[in-house]
């Protein structure tokens, strides 16, 4: 922790009183889990975790959870025990109480993953993936995938699709605008920078909100729009004695910018490390996010380094919406945390005080 902290530069805070956040990790690396904390990272609530090598089904650990507007259930995607060989990503939507129970699974949903709640409760949109191989005038097989976006019914498990299949393009939905009619979705076209779009609910009426940028979330009050950016860059880590791997990744910072559009404005700085899954909190005041820091670290021993390397030691992170007061509610090199998602309600936080 003291590791983590120093090199982070994380300021020495106290969070306010607020919502819960659901949270999902991964451990060991077998073992994923779908907890909820408080503000501070405490009272942790473990709702589902099972080891995704020996359950039917478990929590696939790459996919953000999604609140009912009520704050009582939460949708998140499930990684099948077996993947089929062809046409499919192993995965399936569900919910589960925020007090815990039993599992849900959302019918229709095979293949899908990154749900979102709608404002009303009424729809989640979801991704969903399609890979298939069709033989070329030369013989040749050739692979087409492609990620489009569905809505569910969580009641009656009714899906519609929204964006249609296109080869070499991929969708993934990140928020609703406030009042439900419009879509914030990062589209990423093989070969092309990825760019944060707005979609409308008859699945025709897009516009670009800001290129070089993913996962596009709106404020509480839709007049800001959080996004990523950042270059991707390949680096080589070096284990002793003589070890080495060659990682590559997206080194991501944390932006906001109008809805109705203008420059961004930039909230973290980081040029050797990664920002990931940047969530409102009901307030608009806060932003929780994950970052990873795997290339600041160089004294460890080589179990340590290796785990840092491979993606472990990420840490949940909250942020005032002008990027001060950098503070880390959850961290550890053993554990991975994917993924941090503020509860709707009328709890809501202040501003960090630094």
């Amino acid at each position: 922790m003291a590791l983590l902290l120093a090199f982070a530069g994380i300021a020495s805070a106290a969070l306010p009183p607020g919502p819960r956040l659901a949270v999902v990790a991964m451990r060991d690396p077998e073992w994923t889990q779908l907890f909820t904390v408080d503000p501070q990272g405490g009272d942790r609530d473990s709702l589902y975790a099972l080891g995704a090598a020996k359950a039917p089904t478990a929590v696939y650990p790459w996919s953000p959870p999604s609140w009912s507007p009520d704050g009582t259930t939460i949708a998140f995607t499930t990684l099948d025990e077996q993947f089929p060989k062809r046409e499919t990503t192993g995965t399936s939507l569900a919910t589960i109480s925020a007090a815990g129970g039993r599992v849900e699974p959302i019918p229709g949903t095979k293949n899908g993953f990154d749900p979102v709640y709608s404002p009303d409760g009424r729809t989640i949109a979801f991704a969903k993936q399609r890979e298939s191989r069709v033989t070329d005038a030369t013989g040749r097989f050739r692979l087409l995938a492609s990620v489009s976006i569905w809505l569910a019914d969580p009641r009656t498990g009714k899906t519609s699709q929204l964006t249609p299949w296109v080869d070499g393009t991929f969708l993934f939905p990140a928020s609703f605008s406030p009042d439900g009619s419009r879509l914030a979705v990062t589209r990423v076209v093989e070969g092309k920078p990825g760019e944060a779009v707005e979609i409308g609910l008859d699945g025709k009426t897009i516009r670009v909100l800001a290129r070089n940028a993913f996962e596009p979330v709106y404020s509480p009050d839709g007049n800001s729009i959080a996004f990523l950016r950042g270059p991707e860059k390949e680096v080589t880590r070096h284990f002793p004695p003589s070890g080495r791997l060659r990682l590559s990744g997206r080194f991501t910072d944390i932006f906001v910018m109008p809805a109705s559009g203008g420059a961004p404005r930039r909230l973290t700085h980081t040029p050797r490390g990664v920002e990931e899954t940047p969530r409102w909190d009901p307030s608009g005041h806060l932003l929780a996010y994950t970052e990873w820091r795997p290339f600041d670290y160089g004294k460890e021993d080589s179990t340590v380094q290796e785990s840092v390397g491979f993606g472990f030691g990420k840490a949940v992170q909250v942020i005032n919406a002008d990027g001060t007061c950098p503070t880390t509610i959850l961290s550890g090199l053993d554990s991975m945390y994917t993924a941090a998602v503020w509860q709707p309600g009328a709890r809501e936080a202040s501003p960090i005080a630094c």
